[in-house]
């Protein structure tokens, strides 16, 4: 019974739509059957019965006939006794013209049986006189329904028994139905519950060497085609994630070499200019500890470039708690050379103590990445202010980082493909359009967050700016 039950507990599974379908079906064509039948029975009987009043009616109207008109009185009164005497007639009344003649009989089993059209038929004959033809009296005989409301009964019963029959059947047809589609709710079941971070085979528990066999072999089949499939997705967005970082990389070791150059200036000519007043005995206290400090400071600025560069260059992979206004200072601190060199102004609006738990190092390639289409379309606009924005900001357990620029923004036509793998506006020399793609990939499924771009017409310094907007949305630690 609990198969039966768990059958419709889902009434959107084929299994039990079919057997409600087909119960529903069989039910109505049964029972407008059973309907038919009945009325017909019914009917038949019904006519059978007035055929037998008829027949006894028949046989005894000559003889009333000739006795009422000779008149016989005690003939036709036993003639009537005589009829009602039979176990399935209630009442016999004879009606004359002279009412003192009348004469009306009950069988002695039915005087208090109330008369209704429940129980019983009525049937009325004229009787003539054999010569004359004139009519001599009126016969009616009520005739008891008996054998018809049993045979009603003993009908209802059986449609009862075969009811109940019908139900235990059914409830043993989809027992049987069940138990052979059960393998194919287990395979729906297991496909439902399948995993593509961990694929594992699924195992036919029947054993059967049919269609549904079948279905579990394609089923592996597909399973390891996906599972190829995502193994060679993984080496594919490796690749080009070191791909994209080599490549970000070569830019950047340009860019710390630029950093480097003044840094290096300062302390060669620090060390240096104490050197030389060393030797003409002019070095004062006060020059070398500040000539110290001087180069003390330049020194942990290459120190910071460096930890920066080797943390990038290092990938860890570990998800940790990380600081979110740190980790833009690092951002910075890598990308500070094209920041000068293409004249860019960084405007920060940052809010205070936000922590994130996830890839410090892919958050960066992911602003770098963004920072680099930017730049590159900043370069090439004659305006001279350049400006990218960045904000940052807590709302409902989530961390929304803003990147904005003021490069006329992304053709509308290009705005929905920008995330699109391989889509760069470039020449294929500059770009491969995997840079975006690849953000969107580390944001998305890396750090289950959100990325969104749109393009946004502000003021800024009382003075109108259009440029595109990126939009990182990432849940708090």
């Amino acid at each position: 019974m609990k198969d039966v039950l768990k059958i419709f507990k889902n009434r959107n599974s084929i299994i039990s739509r079919i057997i409600i379908n087909l119960f529903i079906f069989i039910s109505l064509f049964l029972l407008s059957i059973i309907m038919i039948n009945y009325n017909l029975t019914k009917k038949n009987y019904d006519k059978i019965e007035q055929e037998k009043i008829d027949i006894i009616l028949n046989s005894i109207k000559p003889s009333l006939a000739v006795n009422i008109s000779f008149e016989l009185w005690s003939a036709v009164e036993d003639t009537l006794d005589n009829l009602v005497k039979n176990k399935d007639i209630i009442r016999v009344k004879l009606d004359t013209p002279n009412d003192s003649n009348k004469k009306e009989f009950y069988n002695s089993k039915r005087e208090k049986l109330v008369i209704n059209g429940s129980n019983s038929f009525s049937k009325t004959i004229e009787i003539f006189d054999p010569q004359s033809k004139e009519g001599l009296a009126r016969l009616t005989i009520i005739y008891s329904k008996d054998n018809f409301n049993r045979l009603i009964n003993e009908y209802l019963l059986w449609i009862g028994i075969l009811t109940i029959i019908y139900i235990i059947v059914s409830l043993f047809f989809i027992k049987s139905v069940s138990f052979l589609i059960k393998p194919l709710d287990d395979i729906a079941h297991d496909m439902n519950n399948f995993d593509p971070s961990n694929p594992q085979k699924i195992i036919n528990k029947s054993h059967c060497k049919d269609e549904i066999d079948m279905i579990y072999k394609s089923s592996n089949k597909m399973i390891d085609t996906i599972d190829n499939h995502i193994k060679d997705m993984e080496k594919k967005n490796k690749l080009i994630f070191e791909q994209s970082k080599m490549a970000s990389m070569g830019e950047m070791i340009g860019n710390i070499a630029h950093q480097w150059r003044q840094p290096l200036s300062v302390i060669s000519t620090g060390a240096t200019g104490m050197k030389v007043q060393k030797e003409f005995d002019t070095l004062s206290d006060e020059s070398f500890q500040k000539t110290c400090t001087i180069i003390n400071e330049n020194a942990q600025y290459l120190s910071k470039t460096i930890d920066d560069f080797r943390n990038f260059i290092k990938g860890d992979r570990d998800k940790k708690v990380f600081s979110l206004n740190k980790m833009i200072d690092s951002f910075l601190n890598l990308v500070q050379g094209p920041i000068k060199n293409n004249n860019i102004q960084m405007k920060l609006d940052l809010e205070e103590e936000l922590h994130l738990e996830g890839y410090e190092n892919e958050l960066i390639q992911c602003m770098i990445n963004i920072f680099n289409n930017a730049k590159d379309v900043l370069k090439e606009l004659t305006q001279e202010k350049r400006y990218i924005f960045i904000t940052s900001k807590s709302i409902n357990n989530k961390v929304i980082i803003s990147i904005k620029d003021n490069a006329n923004g992304i053709p509308n036509d290009i705005l929905p493909k920008i995330f699109e793998p391989y889509f760069t506006t470039k020449h294929k020399s500059q770009g491969t359009g995997l840079g975006l793609h690849m953000t969107y990939n580390l944001i998305v499924d890396g750090m289950n967050g959100n990325i969104e771009v749109k393009n946004d017409r502000y003021l800024f310094q009382d003075k109108e700016y259009t440029g595109a907007e990126f939009t990182i949305t990432l849940p708090t630690k």
